[in-house]
């Protein structure tokens, strides 16, 4: 068989493929993930990479040309320019102690992944790796991949995917500290159902049609024999339990640490990602959740210039006099903007008018726009331009507008399911990475939630990657998981006639 040679730049990373291999494919099991809102359609245009054009080809003997990752088959040696190195992550920490045991956490998102190590004698953890999810190629959305997933040779690949990153990503963290694999005696995995299902090999068509039927809510495991990560065979591996559909292990686990903090009266959490997961604990102690569909836009993926919150990505805005301030990280140019940055933005640009409370872009508002922000039209498009080549367009605007109205319209119903008044609650629990970075204020002056007027408000951060590390290392926690989940009543947004109107309903800001 013909194999045709890829490279990545930066970091020069190579590897040998199959003659045909789809490029995507290729840039995947190199480290490199352009992003595919589209599942891999060749519609958003999004995964398109440069390529050097060999010298035969090229009008003055090289060039660079754009090609669809998702569209490009391996037909020739290529070299590829990536916008990162994807070799590129996060190091290990000096304190890992080679002679200490571990547990390792995972948290499977449908956008990222993140791994951390449990030091199962000093009783800490520390986040090692954090990754894009490699099945974002079929797909940004749990939908999408359910859709892949039909297939059964895809959903074996699904699976594969995200199995071989896991264990490439903690031998990596395990042989930079100087630490033997078999130091890793437990792995716990927490995520969403559908992350779960996959992880495990299990079918998930029921999980992506009405009346979304869950088979197992307690997810089995592999015979002995065929090992879940193979590298780490020794160790004992276990999946959070599920209560729905869309009610994951993650939201399990943010629940399971909530009650292990002592609140169990009047409280509402919410885990915000692509699916806006959120319970609320009511003064009888009852808890109630549902989940909503928030769209990827809060974490960069269907923004025209969304990325995830890494090097060059605008992460704040904040007022200044007559102007603004832009938080980038890295500290160099604006490559584009993250979550945290758009609902920042946006909320400012809501505050000057700029953008209406309907959500619409107002050209008669450059008298109030603070300086250094233009409105300007591309494509017959409306759009802020925050940047040199970052802007907010009007469908970003609605994107977000759609997360928000999801947000608002499933919260206002689990207040009505539980006879709560927002006079009532007492603590606010904000979980995700987002949750951890996003602006309090902004994020309230745009209407994600009712107005609380009472309640102290908590960024958690990560609830589900720590409670997977404390359920590798406290067995009594492990145990309290089911005890949690079982606690839960589930109402499925899918059978409230009602929720379409109080969706609309939401949607403009605050």
């Amino acid at each position: 068989m013909t194999h045709r040679t890829l490279t990545v730049l930066p970091g020069g990373r190579t590897g040998a493929f199959p003659d045909g291999t789809l490029l995507i494919d290729a840039l995947a099991d190199l480290g490199a993930f352009p992003p595919t809102p589209c599942g891999g359609k060749g519609i958003c245009g999004k995964c398109a990479v440069r390529v050097d054009m060999p010298a035969a080809e090229g009008p003055a003997g090289r060039s660079i040309e754009t090609a669809l990752a998702c569209r490009t088959h391996l037909t020739r040696d290529l070299v590829v320019h990536v916008d990162r190195d994807p070799t590129a992550r996060i190091r290990p920490p000096a304190r890992l102690d080679p002679r200490a045991r571990y547990g390792v956490a995972v948290d499977i998102g449908t956008t990222a992944i993140k791994i951390a190590l449990a030091d199962l004698d000093a009783e800490r953890a520390v986040e090692t790796d954090s990754f894009l999810n490699p099945q974002r190629r079929f797909g940004d959305d749990v939908i999408a991949r359910i859709t892949a997933a039909a297939d059964e040779s895809v959903r074996r690949r699904l699976a594969g995917l995200v199995r071989d990153a896991v264990a490439t990503s903690v031998a990596r963290t395990l042989a930079d500290a100087g630490i033997a694999p078999d130091a890793v005696r437990t792995i716990a995995f927490s995520g969403n159902t559908v992350m779960l299902y996959l992880l495990a090999g299990l079918p998930v068509e029921t999980l992506g049609a009405y009346p979304y039927r869950t088979p197992w809510r307690d997810i089995p495991l592999p015979p002995e024999e065929t090992p879940l990560i193979p590298a780490f065979a020794h160790a004992t591996s276990f999946f959070f339990p599920i209560a729905s559909a869309f009610l994951g292990g993650d939201l399990v686990g943010g629940l399971a640490l909530t009650l292990a903090d002592g609140i169990d009266r009047n409280a509402f959490f919410i885990d915000l990602g692509t699916n806006g997961e959120m319970f609320l604990i009511d003064a009888n102690g009852a808890v109630t959740a549902t989940s909503c569909a928030m769209g990827p836009a809060l974490e960069g993926m269907n923004i025209s210039c969304g990325m995830t919150a890494d090097e060059g990505a605008v992460v704040h805005c904040e007022p200044r006099g007559d102007g603004f301030d832009l938080e980038v990280l890295g500290g160099g140019p604006a490559r584009g903007i993250s979550g945290t940055g758009l609902v920042d933005c946006a909320a400012l640009l809501v505050r000057t008018g700029a953008i209406t409370n309907a959500g619409r872009i107002d050209p008669e508002a450059p008298r109030t726009l603070p300086a250094g922000l233009r409105i300007e039209e591309r494509d017959g498009m409306r759009r802020v331009r925050i940047a040199e080549g970052v802007a907010i367009t009007q469908r970003d605007v609605r994107n977000l507008q759609l997360a928000k109205g999801a947000s608002l319209a499933a919260a206002r119903i689990l207040l009505d399911e539980t006879g709560t008044d927002p006079a009532d609650i007492t603590t606010v629990i904000v979980a995700g990475t987002l949750g951890t970075r996003v602006n309090m204020d902004a994020f309230r002056r745009l209407g994600f939630l009712p107005d609380y007027p009472v309640a102290a408000y908590c960024a958690s951060g990560n609830t589900s990657l720590a409670a997977a590390a404390r359920a590798c290392r406290d067995a009594a926690f492990r145990d309290s998981l089911r005890a949690a989940r079982d606690r839960i009543r589930v109402v499925e947004l899918s059978d409230r006639p009602d929720f379409n109107d109080r969706f609309l309903a939401s949607l403009n800001f605050a």
